[in-house]
């Protein structure tokens, strides 16, 4: 009975999942591989595509048609339809020495999608020396609405800046990302 306890103890057990362990990780590393290759492959082609999409003859235009001179459109555009000053409102006084811009405004922008106009955060006026002055509040009779534009959608109405009453060359400046147009007082 000895000798049958002692085999039973240097007996060596091995798992019997270890013998499929290789073969299904090799399997599995072999599908990821393909399944990357297919992946890059296709990225590939749709790079190549969006390359080469002007040089697609399905893309032109046809030899009966003609094409209009290309005119670049300005991604953003500004104009001032009128400046007025006010000493302000019974709501809305101006700190002594200073007066309030009225600057009646049209934006137009001609980005990629539809944009938010928002003059609080986009608008100021600039003095000569750069010094900047952000909009104040006053009593509007046709305010900027600030809501999302449309591509090429305009966007009117009069905005209300507290400057200096001996301040020269002023400039009325608007702001959307990277873009920046100003334009004289």
């Amino acid at each position: 009975m000895e000798t049958n306890e002692k085999h039973k103890k240097h007996r060596i057990r091995r798992p019997i999942a270890t013998k499929h362990k290789e073969p299904i990780a090799a399997a599995s590393a072999g599908v990821l591989l393909v399944a990357l290759l297919i992946v890059f492959g296709l990225g590939v082609f749709m790079i190549r595509d969006y390359i080469n999409y002007d040089e697609d003859p399905d893309n032109q235009v046809s030899q009966s048609q003609t094409k209009a001179p290309a005119t670049k459109t300005p991604p953003l555009t500004a104009s001032i339809s009128s400046v007025s000053y006010s000493d302000g409102d019974p709501a809305f006084q101006p700190m002594p020495g200073q007066h309030y811009a009225i600057v009646d405004v049209d934006v137009v922008h001609n980005l990629d999608a539809p944009t938010w106009l928002s003059p609080l955060l986009q608008s100021f006026i600039m003095d000569a020396a750069g010094k900047k002055y952000e909009l104040s509040p006053i009593t509007l009779e046709q305010p900027f609405d600030a809501r999302e534009y449309k591509i090429g959608e305009h966007a009117t109405g009069e905005l209300s800046y507290m400057i200096p009453k001996n301040v020269n060359g002023l400039n009325w400046c608007y702001e959307i990302k990277t873009l920046k147009v100003c334009k004289p007082l």
